[in-house]
């Protein structure tokens, strides 16, 4: 009579078989790899410019403010080229914005408000000048007479809407 012994019955390197030392391995091999991709990508954010990642290394905008200082709103501006957008010179620098940002800026100071361009960078913000809409008006980009009455139809207070953050802010003016 033949008998069998345990060992004969399972098999000890079995391919799924896995040993709580070999499976603390595993753990501790998917670990030091997380942690070196998570160093390797920190690395790499420092060494290679952050427009590598998708994201502009800073921002432009022309921003309004009311007499007191308070921010009203803002429209982006580009120091690239894109679609629907024209060239424009403020503070002595070309940049590319959209013919609506330039009548906005027509409008803004129409209405008694500040309009500054500045440069953002992640926490920090730089005034690069004042009064950008005496340095770039609707009249100095081209724009055909038709194209103009609709931008300015587009634009007119009634068909405005509401700045999103000044109407949270009158919201909450009875809670001061």
């Amino acid at each position: 009579m033949h008998t069998r012994t345990r060992s004969h019955l399972h098999a000890p390197s079995a391919p799924c078989a896995l040993t709580a030392k070999s499976a603390a391995n595993a753990h501790h091999r998917l670990w030091l790899l997380g942690a070196h991709t998570i160093l390797l990508a920190g690395l790499l954010h420092a060494v290679l410019p952050v427009a590598a990642f998708g994201q502009a290394p800073r921002d432009f905008y022309i921003r309004s403010e009311l007499s007191n200082g308070t921010f009203n709103g803002y429209h982006q501006i580009s120091k690239r080229s894109k679609p629907g957008f024209v060239k424009v010179t403020y503070c002595d620098q070309a940049f590319w914005v959209r013919p609506s940002t330039v009548l906005w800026t027509e409008t803004e100071a129409s209405a008694g408000r500040n309009l500054i361009v500045e440069r953002n960078r992640q926490d920090d913000r730089e005034v690069l000048c004042q009064s950008p809409q005496l340095q770039v008006t609707i009249e100095d980009l081209d724009i055909k007479k038709a194209e103009l009455d609709e931008m300015r139809s587009r634009n007119s207070p009634v068909n405005l809407r509401p700045n999103r953050m000044r109407v949270i802010s009158e919201a909450f003016k009875g809670f001061k």
